[in-house]
């Protein structure tokens, strides 16, 4: 534990601040009330019950203690040992730190002599806000503060009656029936010369006595209104005509698309009423807020008023009171003429906008409780930004709502060239990474932008320094507000506990969106509560909801979750991430017994990687259809792969074995490699030979699709040696079957056949028939490339009846397929067709277009050779130009070799010999001998052709 270097002071009245050496330490939710909760106890010592109810309120969990002593050892790892172990509970040594709420008792308790009004004014202005407390606490501090303030109050109602009414005022509205404030705002009142307002107070009191309590106001409040009644005079006011609106920014680019659709829209309409802009920190929605009220200045010659709510702000937010006074003095009325009750205020202020056309921007709201009793009817415009989305409020009132998000890529790019119209930058052409790393957010724009001016970085340079540091870059150090970290600051440190927990952890997950399954896996929850969680982060504009109910960071709001993350909930990251990969091998499991049923060849997971405990139950949708699962969820699934993360080493190899099927159905090369590759690493890690070897296969059967297959031969080759010691039987006959492939792409037919019939007699020998369905049909693959048709149609019936008794429809309708062209080399063109149509059948229900382009380069050869080389050509520049992936080069050069033949019958040698030139060339470097082979036949046959005509 690190020892104190100097002094600690805590701050708690209001939110929790702990400095130590004149730095803030960072401190989490809970950590903040532990510490509060012992600041304020008598003797800064709290029992642990008393520190459950804080933490808990009425429902600690049942390792509460545990978590107390965590949050305890935290702290003092932050702050040094400060916090004492005492018999039942923790207290803090008085020597070892000071405190607001030690100074604030200091200047009230003056030693039997009544405190002066500056050490009660002193007092008083110690508290920032509502203490971070709950229960008898907080009512115990609350009550001291408001004892103080009618001290003070007492002493300067003589000298300084409106700030005594500006103090007195919230408090009477939030407790109207504490007379002795009653009484001092009364006086007050009269003293400020509005007696009228005293005399108004003291009805209302005297009607919420008799109703709520059947009571009379008590003597000395009688006392006091007796004495106003007979000093009372009568009071006039008058009102103004307000210009406030702030200056707009010299540049305003990017919202040109907004500006229009609110002309047509909202713009167009006579009677506009309200205007609600919502979105993120930092977007530009203040920007937009003051073009439009520079457009409407001049339809309201009654005025505009600019009004910040400062909803998120390091400052308090303004009171719906304060608010309303703000905008009763820019209208002209003296504070001994606004009425200190909300709703009498709220009605006085929509009688006093009556028949007028006033425009009033409500800038930075934190809630609809905030501004809906500012909100002004008839011919008035009130135009609101917040970073909430304000939903309720828009509801009730109709609004109209505009919800900002970062810049198209394009307007970014024309903002950042705008505000450097003046300023030659080297390197222009990185201009658009640059924005793209700020997000396409306005305010950090114009931040990297004052980076380039001001340190004569060069673009380059910048753009490092932002993907390396975000929120530090990503700031200007002479001014606070101008900093992403303390933009999102401000939203993060208003949230609740709950809040705060699900935004940080759940940017533990990898992928671009999530759902709200996902999240309650992360966060420990059920579904239920999860999507409350995420809606409730959406609707703060922390989360961006997305189309089929799914969510996701802005990459800078992520990075901002990130690190608040390990500050602040560092305890909880394990058990999160527990979550992520248990739900990632839940849903891979599913899915892989999805496709399984199509494919009818599953492989056994390795018995000692399989020790995993899971839960039973998986997404609905990933057995519906687990191809398009995998592809909506495809980053997630590779990044918490990629992550290979310690401690879950067998979840990482279990979900990249699991998805060996989507990889090959959808031809996912690359993909399928790296998470091969990564489950070998953390196999490797745990020192499970067994894992490694199915790794290796898993990267071997991959590369059989890939351009480079050598190095994967050499995987495969040990992988097999590892796989001979063991009694993984049915993973060694994959890796030889796999090593058969690549022996038949590479012309080496010899050591094709052989790998091939190893691999069928150990699935054979195991029952598995759909494998042993797959390794006939490669059999007769190898044997059609040699020309052996009546041995290659024998191993393709033989693949076709395995295929059926293994339930394997992808088998059945690639052995189909490839039945098909061992028929039209026969001549048997009926037989051929049947099987195309039967293939195509097939495919249809898997959705693989793997298969269903094996079938139709066929049927356009079939064409071909029947003399339609017309229509043959046709299907096959369909198929070319259709964008297929082609992610099997044997496949696309075998189409590109067809479509060749076809040109030749059609008399198009030209583009022909381009075709095929072009296909010999990509054959040779890819090392597939049979295109190759047949490339250079064709360009043979024509150079024979061209010699003969030149000799006629």
């Amino acid at each position: 534990m690190r020892a104190m270097t100097g002094r600690l002071r805590l701050e708690v009245l209001g939110p929790v601040v702990a400095v130590l050496d004149g730095s803030e330490v960072a401190l989490a939710p809970m950590q903040r009330v532990l510490l509060a909760s012992l600041v304020v106890a008598p003797g800064s010592t709290a029992s642990t019950s008393e520190i459950e109810a804080q933490l808990w309120e009425a429902d600690p969990p049942p390792t509460s203690r545990n978590r107390i002593q965590v949050l305890v050892t935290q702290l003092r790892a932050k702050l040094g040992p400060v916090i004492e172990r005492v018999p039942g509970g923790y207290r803090l040594d008085d020597d070892a730190f000071e405190s607001d709420y030690a100074e604030f008792r200091s200047l009230v308790s003056t030693g039997g002599r009544a405190p002066r009004l500056e050490e009660l004014a002193s007092a008083i202005s110690l508290w920032r806000g509502p203490l971070e407390l709950i229960g008898i606490p907080a009512s115990r501090a609350a009550q001291e503060r408001l004892h103080t303030l009618e001290a003070w109050a007492e002493l300067a109602i003589e000298t300084t009656p409106t700030r005594a009414i500006s103090e007195l005022a919230p408090v009477v509205t939030q407790e109207p029936l504490r007379e002795s404030a009653v009484g001092l705002l009364m006086r007050a009142y009269a003293a400020a010369g509005v007696p009228a307002e005293a005399l108004r107070l003291y009805e209302s009191t005297r009607s919420e006595l008799v109703e709520t309590l059947g009571a009379s106001p008590s003597a000395d409040l009688q006392e006091a209104f007796l004495a106003i009644l007979r000093e009372s005079e009568p009071v006039t006011s008058g009102v103004t005509v307000p210009h406030e609106l702030p200056p707009t920014a010299n540049v305003f680019v990017g919202r040109e698309a907004e500006i229009d659709d609110l002309r047509s829209s909202w713009l167009g309409q006579g009677r506009r009423g309200l205007l609600v802009i919502t979105g993120p920190g930092g977007v530009g929605k203040t920007a937009l807020a003051e073009q439009l009220a520079q457009l409407l200045a001049g339809d309201h010659p009654d005025g505009e008023v600019y009004l910040n709510l400062r909803g998120f702000d390091a400052r308090q937010p303004v009171l719906p009171v304060d608010a309303l006074a703000s905008l009763f003095l820019s209208l002209g009325l003296t504070n001994s003429s606004i009425p200190s009750d909300v709703d009498q205020a709220s009605a006085r202020l929509r009688t006093l906008a009556a028949g007028k056309r006033l425009l009033v921007v409500l800038d930075n709201v934190a809630s609809a409780e905030q501004v809906r009793p500012l909100l002004l009817g008839g011919d008035c415009t009130v135009i609101i930004t917040s970073r909430v989305s304000l939903s309720g409020l828009v509801a009730k009132t109709g609004a109209k709502r505009v919800a900002l998000s970062p810049l198209a890529p394009r307007s970014a790019l024309d903002l950042a060239s705008a505000l450097l119209a003046q300023q030659a930058v080297d390197e222009p052409d990185l201009l658009p990474d640059l924005v793209r790393v700020c997000g396409r957010i306005p305010l950090t724009i114009r931040i990297a932008l004052s980076h380039l001016r001001d340190f004569q970085v060069s673009v380059s340079e910048l753009i490092r320094d932002i993907e390396a540091a975000p929120l530090d870059v990503l700031s200007i150090g002479d001014d606070p507000t101008a900093s992403w970290r303390a933009v999102v600051d401000q939203s993060f440190t208003g949230l609740d506990p709950k809040l705060a927990r699900a935004f940080t952890l759940l940017s533990l997950i990898p992928g671009p969106t999530f759902s709200a399954g996902l999240a309650g896996a992360v966060l420990g929850v059920d579904e239920v509560t999860a999507r409350q969680l995420v809606r409730a982060l959406s609707h703060r504009h922390l989360l961006e909801q997305r189309p089929g109910g799914r969510y996701a960071f802005h990459d800078l709001i992520r990075d901002y979750a990130t690190a608040a993350r390990d500050s602040h909930f560092g305890d909880d990251v394990d058990d999160a991430t527990r979550g992520l990969f248990r739900y990632v091998v839940n849903a891979t499991v599913a899915a892989a017994g999805a496709m399984d049923r199509a494919h009818g060849r599953a492989t056994p997971l390795p018995e000692e990687l399989a020790v995993v405990e899971r839960d039973a139950k998986a997404p609905t949708e990933v057995t519906a259809n687990p191809l398009a699962w995998f592809l909506t969820e495809r980053e997630l699934l590779l990044g918490v792969v990629r992550q290979e993360a310690h401690g879950f080493e067998i979840e990482t190899f279990q979900i990249s074995f699991y998805l060996r099927n989507c990889f090959y159905a959808l031809r996912l090369v690359q993909d399928w490699m790296d998470c091969q590759r990564h489950a070998a690493n953390a196999c490797q890690r745990i020192g499970s030979s067994i894992g490694v070897a199915a790794s290796l296969v898993g990267l071997g059967q991959a590369a059989v699709w890939s351009t480079d297959r050598s190095a994967a031969q050499a995987s495969l080759r040990t992988a097999i040696e590892i796989l001979a010691r063991t009694d993984e039987t049915q993973l060694m006959a994959e890796g030889l079957s796999a090593l058969g492939v690549i022996a038949e792409r590479s012309g080496n037919y010899h050591d094709a056949q052989s790998y091939l019939t190893r691999a069928f007699d150990i699935f054979t020998g195991a029952g598995a028939a759909g494998h042993a369905g797959d390794v006939s049909n490669s059999l007769g693959f190898v044997a059609w490339r040699q020309g052996h048709d009546q041995e290659a149609a024998k191993y393709q019936l033989a693949a076709i009846d395995l295929s059926r008794r293994g339930r394997s429809r992808f088998g059945e309708a690639v052995a189909l397929a490839d039945l098909a062209q061992v028929r039209i080399d026969q001549g048997h063109f009926q037989e051929a067709e049947d099987a195309l149509t039967a293939s195509l059948t097939v495919s249809s229900t898997l959705g693989y277009d793997w298969c269903r382009v094996v079938a139709l380069v066929a049927r356009a050869r079939l064409a071909r050779v029947q003399g339609d080389a017309c229509a043959a050509r046709s299907q096959l520049i369909a198929l070319r130009d259709q964008g297929h992936d082609w992610h099997d080069p044997d496949l696309r050069l075998r189409m590109l070799n067809e479509l060749a033949s076809a040109l030749l019958d059609l008399g198009e040698i030209e583009e022909a010999s381009t075709l095929l030139k072009g296909v010999r060339a990509e054959a040779t470097e890819l090392s597939l001998y049979a295109e190759r082979e047949r490339a250079a036949r064709l360009l043979a046959d024509l150079d024979r052709a061209e010699r003969t005509r030149s000799e006629i």
